[in-house]
């Protein structure tokens, strides 16, 4: 039929087609296959009460379960942890800055995965809804998995101010829309990228004694005096 459609007259065009597809699939589709991104959206349509807080949390450990397959900016395995202590020992010992280590430490200690919970799905949330979401936050945190909340209504926000759920989740995680946390976390992960690949980087401090300084000043005034002659 579909031969037909495209007015063929033999059968020849479905060696060509077919030949076509199989070129495809096995040389281009290795370059055309999706990059994990490490950002997930968590929509829940329905109240957050007590007798679905265990199925909201179900869905969350299958949806941040799936990151741990992943090797695009995943976290990094024991053994190049140990090799990371290793070189942050002998640094110390050469009397690196201890600036510098902090600034490394930190930098391996930012969240490269983002959980956005869509919050425009939740009709009503009652004292066991809000401690759910409350324990997502900690346990996830405890995984390197920063959760932002989006799209909250007012009458959320108000209960959660009741409620004292910022006291445990900071306001800067909240954001009016779907777009807006998205793309903080696709910025926070670039710059991960970035710190991460400049925290790996080694530099060496030279000092400078009286001679080299003498002899500088030295090749200073021959040149000096070649170019002024």
């Amino acid at each position: 039929m579909v031969n037909a459609s495209a007015g063929t007259k033999t059968q020849l065009f479905a060696i060509f087609s077919s030949l076509f597809i199989f070129i495809v699939l096995q040389f281009g589709g290795t370059f055309l296959r999706p990059l994990p991104m490490n950002v997930s959206v968590v929509r829940f349509d329905a109240p957050l009460l007590f007798t679905n807080v265990e199925r909201f949390r179900e869905m969350v450990e299958v949806i941040t379960s799936s990151w741990n397959t992943a090797t695009c900016n995943s976290e990094l395995t024991q053994s190049e942890e140990s090799v990371l202590t290793e070189e942050e020992t002998r640094e110390s010992l050469i009397k690196k800055g201890k600036t510098k280590e902090r600034r490394k430490s930190r930098s391996l200690q930012l969240p490269n995965k983002f959980l956005v919970v869509d919050c425009s799905g939740f009709v009503y949330i009652d004292m066991m809804g809000v401690n759910c979401l409350k324990e997502v936050y900690m346990d996830l945190q405890k995984k390197s998995i920063r959760v932002l909340f989006a799209a909250a209504k007012a009458p959320l926000r108000e209960l959660f101010n009741v409620s004292g759920f910022y006291d445990t989740v900071s306001k800067a995680n909240f954001y009016p829309t779907i777009h807006d946390a998205m793309f903080f976390a696709l910025y926070r992960r670039n710059v991960f990228g970035l710190t991460r690949v400049f925290s790996n980087e080694t530099y060496d401090t030279v000092e400078l004694s009286d001679e080299s300084t003498q002899d500088s000043d030295a090749d200073g005034e021959r040149k000096a005096s070649w170019l002024n002659p």
